[in-house]
């Protein structure tokens, strides 16, 4: 089996550009302990909560200024999307680490892959979750009606963050970044069966 078969190809990704402000809320509000810095689909490098606080906050640095590109690690290991997970699984245990970037062979970015990902030969099953979008409709007697807008099927994630996540940027790139905020009111999220 290959790491494509059981990597997720929607890894949370700051630019370089961005605040170390913004890299936080992110780590935040997906609950992560590292993003992946990169740009125009390249990996170039890694940045952890520690880095954001012990490489910026802890150095006097404003987070509303201070960029990532400056807090980073640019040295990223890395495997590729090609590789038999038996090698990274290898790797993994060698290096010490629980997640992997994931690259093509030109060096793009595709995706990332954690140490559960490539546990039990890398067989992951976990059903995916259908995220609907929905609109708040009023009848003319005054009763709410949830109306479903899309249902969007996100697999290879593993929670309900990443997921709503997931299907957030497809759902944008259907209705157009301006258009889906007025549209949707809202989501659910079911683990398929």
């Amino acid at each position: 089996m290959m790491v494509n078969e059981v990597m997720r190809t929607q890894p949370a990704l700051v630019d370089p550009g961005s605040t170390i402000a913004e890299a936080a809320r992110t780590v935040r509000d997906r609950d992560l302990g590292c993003l992946l810095v990169g740009r125009d689909g390249h990996l170039l490098g890694l940045v952890t909560d520690r880095d954001l606080v012990v490489r910026g906050l802890a150095n006097g640095a404003d987070p509303t200024r201070e960029r990532v590109c400056d807090v980073m690690s640019s040295e990223v290991l890395s495997c590729f999307d090609d590789q038999p997970v038996e090698s990274v699984r290898a790797i993994m245990a060698e290096q010490g680490v629980r997640r992997l970037p994931v690259v093509d062979r030109w060096g793009r970015l595709t995706g990332v892959v954690s140490l559960s990902d490539v546990q039990g030969g890398g067989v992951r099953n976990i059903k995916p979750h259908a995220v609907t979008f929905y609109k708040h409709l009023v009848d003319g007697s005054g009763t709410v009606h949830e109306v479903p807008l899309k249902t969007v099927y996100v697999a290879k994630v593993d929670d309900e963050d990443d997921a709503t996540a997931v299907a957030t940027a497809i759902f944008e790139r259907y209705w157009g970044p301006a258009r889906w905020k007025g549209t949707a009111d809202g989501c659910r999220i079911d683990r398929g069966s």
